[in-house]
């Protein structure tokens, strides 16, 4: 897991970069996940198009942690 530093408004954070899959490659992983400055967290494979969003498995409400599947 690693992060994406705050985008000052931008929205660009929560895209995955091509750095990020080359790493997926490189290190022999299948899939790894990024969390943005917001709190949700987005899970991408080798199949993830650079500069798209991957899944959101996770996000912080108000309420607490909740899982966006159920």
């Amino acid at each position: 897991m690693h992060s994406h530093p705050d985008d000052y408004g931008s929205g660009m954070a929560k895209f995955i970069s091509e750095p990020d899959v080359d790493a997926l490659f490189f290190l022999n992983q299948r899939y790894s996940y990024m969390v943005t400055v917001d709190g949700t967290i987005y899970r991408f494979t080798q199949n993830t198009i650079p500069n798209t969003v991957g899944e959101v498995v996770r996000e912080l409400s108000y309420s607490g942690w909740i899982n966006p599947q159920n």
